[in-house]
């Protein structure tokens, strides 16, 4: 939701140097929260997934990866050649991958989006709602959610389709890096490291912090955001803990459904927001390996 980029693959003639904006994955461990299920790519190339299986999607197939994204029920990654690979539910389609080689992938509720070297968007899965119908240009960033997408172009400004009743689809003006989207919100990453929020605003989830930020993410009904300090602040929805993140230094965090996951400077997969333990909430997604 996901989350999560090998530079060397491409080299992209556009107005902004795309490789300056995505940081490489393969040198540090990067982790995605799904909806009752999380992936993380340790920086062996490993992946590792818990949580829910009901679909097969904590069982990721062997390799030396460089990306992963945790969906609804299913899971996808790339590996160090750019080739994409997904698991799990595949009821619409949504872990049929197309093939050439990617650099970035974004597992939505029953759809993913991947960007290719290129720098083209490529989506499928669920296009009940245009979820799927990816925008032509080239692009930095993709996100994906329930019904609808967003993607920051590589002119800065971000693109949204879909279906949307909460304004998700009319994303501010501005230059941005990163975008995130959740089932009611959407959050995005200024270039001054400043976030900015739209959609539905209950629980004050499109109140972003003040600060300098790295990175942005979106859950259901909660966000959080990754400071230059190394700090993690959420915001929004707390019911389950997922706005409370551990105290600790952090080098990437990513919001799930409703659940929380971050890598420690330490290199540790830390989740948070799985409610007491024992409850319905908790279905393994917080407890990695």
């Amino acid at each position: 939701m996901r989350i999560w980029l090998p530079m060397g693959l491409f080299a992209l003639a556009c107005s902004k140097d795309v490789t300056s904006d995505i940081a490489d994955p393969t040198t540090d461990p990067v982790v995605s929260a799904g909806a009752y299920h999380s992936c993380g790519v340790v920086a062996a190339g490993d992946i590792y997934c818990w949580g829910n299986s009901d679909e097969g999607q904590t069982s990721p197939p062997e390799g030396d990866f460089i990306d992963v994204t945790a969906g609804g029920d299913h899971s996808c990654a790339i590996d160090k050649d750019g080739m994409l690979s997904c698991w799990g539910d595949n009821s619409m389609d949504q872990s049929l991958p197309p093939g050439g080689a990617f650099i970035l992938v974004r597992a939505g509720l029953s759809h993913t989006c991947a960007i290719d070297t290129l720098g083209s968007l490529q989506c499928w899965g669920d296009d009940s709602y245009g979820q799927a119908a990816a925008p032509g240009g080239t692009f930095l960033d993709v996100a994906s959610a329930d019904e609808y997408s967003c993607a920051v172009s590589t002119n800065g400004s971000v693109q949204c389709w879909g279906t949307a009743n909460s304004g998700q689809l009319k994303p501010p003006d501005g230059s941005f890096t990163q975008v995130s989207v959740g089932s009611y919100h959407a959050c995005a990453l200024e270039e001054s490291g400043q976030i900015q929020c739209w959609g539905y605003e209950d629980d004050d989830r499109t109140i972003a912090p003040e600060g300098i930020f790295t990175r942005v993410t979106v859950g259901r009904a909660h966000s959080c955001a990754l400071e230059d300090t190394g700090q993690v602040l959420c915001w929004g929805f707390d019911d389950y803990g997922q706005s409370s993140p551990p105290d600790g230094s952090y080098t990437f965090v990513d919001a799930g459904m409703y659940h929380t996951c971050g890598v420690t400077a330490a290199g540790i997969f830390v989740c948070w927001g799985c409610g007491e333990e024992g409850d319905d909430m908790d279905q393994g997604q917080c407890s990695p390996p």
